[in-house]
Formats: structure tokens, sequence, C-alpha cells
């Protein structure tokens, strides 16, 4: 190990302070810039499942040919 006076280590010590204190400054500016956008992100995603689920439906879907058996009860009146 090597001889360090009292006032070398102190100084050490300090200046990982310093660049300690620095670092967390720039970890808060960039978690509240983050949670800025958190509810944007969120809107997009939802938006985007939106758009993907129309589509897959569309795509993947299967018409109704008229012949499927429905449920005796139903919350929605279809005019039938």
């Amino acid at each position: 190990m090597a001889d360090r006076s009292t006032q070398e280590v102190r100084r050490e010590l300090e200046s990982e302070r310093e660049r300690l204190g620095k670092a967390v400054q720039t970890l808060r500016k960039r978690a509240d810039a983050a949670r800025r956008k958190l509810p944007i992100l969120a809107v997009g995603a939802a938006g985007a499942s939106l758009v993907l689920r129309t589509a897959s439906r569309r795509v993947f879907g299967r018409k109704s040919s008229g012949t499927e058996k429905r449920a005796r009860f139903s919350f929605f009146d279809r005019g039938d």
C-alpha cells in the first residue's frame, strides 16, 4: 500500500465526493426527464396496441357465415 499523508487522503475523498455528487445530479435530471415522458410513452404504447390489434383482427379474423351457434343470452340487442 502506498504511503499517503492524511491530507492526500482527505483531498482524494473530497474529490470523490464531488464526483459522486455530480453523478447523482446527472441521474436525477435524467430520471426527471424520463418521468415527464412517461405519460407520452404510455399513450403511444396504447395507440400502437390498438393499431396492432385492429390490423391482426382484419388479417387473421374470420368472417361470419351466419351459421355459427349464438349464445342463448346476450347483453346487447343484435336485432334478431
